[in-house]
């Protein structure tokens, strides 16, 4: 009788204790914006597209790159300056400065407060 008790307690006290085991809360996807993005179009307040700025300064060895880390920090480099940047899946911060940003398939974009412009960046391969 004690012997077919157990055997009824047994497999009925281990599926309890199966089922009140906690699950551990998984790991955020991270943002698809982190990554490493270089500069491809910048036009000023007033509309002027400086894509072949851009090119000339590449030709001579210097590029303008975006970095942005998991913890929602980054660096932009622009050119010889680099600059630190923080950011959310609406807005990046350079040096105080709040801009909007916009992502599309791969494409971040950068547009200045009141319209003043806007930086245009693909991912660096």
């Amino acid at each position: 009788m004690h012997r077919l008790l157990k055997l009824i307690l047994i497999p009925g006290l281990l599926l309890s204790l199966s089922a009140c085991r906690t699950n551990t809360p998984s790991e955020p996807e991270p943002s698809p914006l982190t990554g490493v993005y270089q500069l491809v179009e910048l036009v000023d307040a007033s509309g002027q597209n400086s894509e072949a700025l851009i090119e000339h300064l590449r030709e001579q060895g210097q590029e303008a790159v975006l970095t942005l880390n998991e913890d929602g920090s980054g660096t932009l480099t622009l050119f010889t300056t680099e600059r630190s940047v923080t950011w959310t899946e609406t807005e990046l911060v350079i040096d105080g400065e709040p801009m909007d940003l916009s992502y599309d398939q791969g494409t971040i974009t950068l547009f200045g407060k009141d319209n003043t412009g806007k930086m245009v960046f693909q991912p660096l391969n």
